[in-house]
């Protein structure tokens, strides 16, 4: 096993059997990449679960339409979030496990 030079949301990451790659943390640090990872990633939420956290008015035809911009739409959905991103960042957690955030090709 070989620590790679190179860090997948803060997480150590390691090289074993055979070059598979696997991420390494503590629970916290777990914890603070899934957080790191959701902000970064807003723009792929199902706007049914982003339309929770807007002002009364932004509706789901109004983020999809912002999700059209793939990534470069993040900021503004960020904004669109304002304070309630800690809450949007608990639930997806929450609902959807760390291991799906960060690694959801195989949870």
């Amino acid at each position: 096993m070989s620590k790679s030079t190179h860090k997948y949301y803060g997480l150590d990451v390691y090289e074993a059997d055979g070059g598979r790659e696997y991420a390494v943390g503590t629970d916290k640090q777990a914890d603070e990449a899934a957080r790191v990872y959701i902000r970064e990633t807003l723009w792929a939420f199902k706007t049914s679960f982003l339309a929770r956290f807007v002002p009364d008015g932004v509706g789901e035809d109004i983020l999809s339409i912002v999700q059209e911009r793939c990534e470069s739409s993040n900021e503004a959905i960020a904004r669109l979030v304002g304070d309630k991103l800690g809450d949007l960042i608990d639930e997806a957690i929450q609902s959807d496990g760390r291991g799906h955030l960060l690694s959801p090709y195989d949870g």
